[in-house]
């Protein structure tokens, strides 16, 4: 699993001031980050109508966030930080079947190491071709950092479209 996310936004605003005076307030922040959780299974059920795959992996993390602001052409806070998390998870998943073609994917794991925690969990619905498999699916993940200087919790969401291939 692979997820790369480059995100900025910008912040313009200003504010009148008595006398027609303009303070003008600037302001920016990017996040990137690579998330790649590479998982090896076992097979605990497999039949017609599903298969259950207990799996152990790592999910690595590396993230890199940036503030600025700007009040007035004078940088008032300009700071960036970056750094990177190696966690050991285990969990599950799931594939059942609801005609040799259309599938539920479900998804589940928990782990911890340089984070104290993280987890994540998605589902949703697959379709089948040969030998490539398309997912259309909801997906949750969560970092519980606790002592890191840069985050807290990091807390990813939404709907997330995916390709499979089977071997």
């Amino acid at each position: 699993d692979l997820i790369y996310m480059d995100v900025k936004d910008k912040l313009k605003h200003d504010r009148n001031l008595p006398g027609n005076q303009v303070l003008e307030q600037r302001g920016s922040i990017e996040m990137k980050a690579w998330i790649v959780t590479p998982t090896v299974g076992y097979a605990v059920h497999d039949s017609e109508k599903a298969r259950v795959e207990i799996i152990g992996g790592l999910r690595y993390l590396w993230l890199d966030a940036g503030l600025k602001v700007v009040v007035d052409g004078d940088p008032k806070f300009d700071e960036s930080d970056s750094g990177s998390s190696w966690d050991a998870i285990v969990g599950m998943r799931a594939d059942v079947n609801l005609n040799s073609k259309w599938f539920l994917p479900i998804y589940f794991d928990i782990g911890t190491g340089d984070s104290k925690s993280t987890w994540q969990g998605f589902a949703g619905i697959g379709y089948k071709f040969n030998k490539l498999e398309a997912i259309l699916a909801y997906r949750y993940l969560d970092y519980d950092f606790d002592d890191s200087p840069v985050f807290d919790d990091l807390n990813l969401k939404g709907p997330f479209v995916g390709l499979g291939f089977r071997f």
